[in-house]
């Protein structure tokens, strides 16, 4: 048996074939400037680019306007100008 779907999957495909990691990105972890350029930079999205993750907060309406859900006093590195791109995908 196995415990989730991902490492079913990994374990019934033998020659597994991934897409190239930079058509792949998390939002928060990839395309957020990193602090403390976070405050400077919008979120840009890379030409590379094809699928990007949305994992936790913030969620696409909300990094859309460029509001990131947190506690105050996480506020100082959790924090992001809009990412006005987002409406030209998310529909």
């Amino acid at each position: 048996n196995y415990r989730i779907e991902q490492v079913y999957i990994s374990k019934v495909i033998p020659n597994m074939v991934f897409w190239p990691s930079e058509w792949c990105l998390s939002f928060k972890h990839n395309i957020i400037p990193k602090w403390p350029i976070n405050f400077l930079k919008k979120p840009n999205l890379p030409k590379h680019a094809r699928i990007v993750a949305f994992t936790g907060k913030p969620d696409q309406d909300e990094a859309l306007l460029g509001i990131w859900p947190s506690p105050w006093y996480k506020k100082i590195y959790k924090y992001i100008k809009p990412a006005s791109w987002i409406s030209d995908y998310w529909k």
